[in-house]
């Protein structure tokens, strides 16, 4: 995971979330001051928060475990596989959601 640490970093969610696995894009062209992009893999969705909840984002090779939404913990290279199926869907993601968020931008 180290060749992805300058580019994406992951987070298992906030303290006392039970599950989720988020990746951030460091240099994303949506992050807009004080907002970054995110994408929830397990939500499938992309969400805008502060820079209060960057804190949470770490390298993915500093990331030791995630659950998730099933209760399934992953760690070693089954965490490993996740991450990169993570990088996966936001790839596919994106240029989706850029789209959509020039279209309806103020």
């Amino acid at each position: 995971m180290k060749k992805y640490d300058e580019i994406y970093a992951f987070s298992t969610g906030e303290e006392g979330e039970e599950y989720g696995l988020y990746i951030m894009e460091l240099n994303c062209v949506l992050h807009d001051g004080e907002f970054y992009l995110m994408y929830y893999f397990d939500g499938d969705k992309f969400i805008h928060r502060g820079e209060n909840e960057r804190k949470y984002f770490l390298p993915g090779s500093k990331i030791k475990s995630c659950k998730d939404e099933f209760g399934n913990q992953y760690t070693g290279d089954a965490l490993k596989k996740r991450m990169l199926e993570c990088i996966q869907a936001y790839i596919e993601e994106f240029p989706g959601y850029l789209e959509y968020y020039k279209e309806t931008e103020y």
